[in-house]
């Protein structure tokens, strides 16, 4: 019983890891592809 609940804790913490590491490196790319334009408008003009 015990370890049971153990592994659906750590199986839920694991999903909840991913999906924010997922989340953050998807924010991330995104702010670095509009800030990467930016500085390429900006040098470009």
């Amino acid at each position: 019983m015990y370890v049971r609940s153990l592994t659906t804790i750590t199986s839920q913490l694991l999903r909840r890891n991913l999906g924010y590491t997922l989340y953050t490196s998807g924010l991330n790319s995104w702010l670095w592809t509009i800030w990467g334009k930016n500085i390429h408008t900006h040098t470009v003009s």
